[in-house]
């Protein structure tokens, strides 16, 4: 099981550390490898800001079950939120913490993929990354709780800043074109 109504809002004012705060919880995250993921492969190395992508929460390459998630885009300089998330009609997730910078699942029941819309943040952003947390289950009467807290995907650069190679290509053309007809005049 994982708290069904989604992950409380306490998960959103720790920090940074995504982890779940279910009530009879001790909050000790399994170590070892993570056998879920997060794909942001449609938004690749960089974002456009404003732009919508899809985000895919999975049961890894062996697409096994996931009770609960949430997730959240951070700014890599400051580790504030980065962009928001729209649940529109979904029903397997819900936006979450202040003004949708994050999403969790909306009931128990077992997952196998989740696909979320995340909308990019406005210009000037900067790079940014998610952080991330998936439960497995959540039997307080048993004591059986397993989840991965605190993780993270590679970071995914601005488009246009932090040196877009084909906006400072496009720059020298314009310099060069300019300063060959300054020459002329």
């Amino acid at each position: 099981m994982a708290y069904p109504p989604g992950a409380p809002i306490q998960a959103c004012e720790d920090g940074t550390n995504i982890t779940p705060r279910h009530i009879s919880v001790a909050n000790m995250a399994t170590t070892g490898a993570v056998p879920f993921a997060v794909d942001i492969s449609d938004i690749g190395n960089r974002y456009t800001p404003g732009n919508n992508f899809t985000i895919v929460l999975q049961g890894g390459t062996t697409n096994i079950d996931f009770r609960g998630f949430m997730i959240q885009g951070r700014v890599m300089a400051d580790d504030s939120p980065a962009g928001t998330f729209d649940d529109g009609s979904a029903t397997d997730y819900q936006v979450q913490c202040n003004q949708d910078t994050a999403a969790t699942h909306t009931g128990r029941e077992e997952k196998t993929m989740v696909e979320l819309l995340w909308i990019a943040p406005a210009r000037g952003t900067g790079t940014i990354y998610f952080r991330y947390s998936f439960v497995d289950r959540y039997e307080p009467t048993n004591n059986m709780n397993m989840f991965w807290a605190n993780l993270t995907t590679n970071s995914v650069m601005e488009s246009g800043a932090g040196g877009d190679a084909t906006a400072l290509h496009s720059y020298i053309i314009l310099v060069v074109i300019l300063t060959t007809l300054l020459m002329f005049l």
